[in-house]
């Protein structure tokens, strides 16, 4: 995801932000959002929203009983 994630312009921030989506059944994502008070900036959250969501079905979905479920996940990612 590091090699996606495009830092925006203007002055560098350090920090860590927390993105919410879901995993559906085909191992896309969708829902994708920052978790509330847990942002850096607009542009930051923004960034990472945006390399999130187009992101190819490289998840793997939950399982109940043997079926997969979509499934709600909360990732952290770190601006350094």
């Amino acid at each position: 995801m590091s090699k996606r994630l495009k830092k925006p312009k203007g002055p560098r921030q350090r920090g860590t932000v927390q993105v919410t989506f879901t995993v559906l059944t085909s191992g896309a994502v969708s829902g994708v959002h920052v978790k509330p008070g847990n942002g850096l900036s607009p542009a930051y959250d923004a960034a990472l929203v945006e390399v999130i969501s187009n992101m190819p079905p490289l998840f793997h979905p939950g399982g109940c009983n043997g079926n997969s479920k979509a499934m709600e996940v909360t990732e952290s990612y770190v601006f350094d």
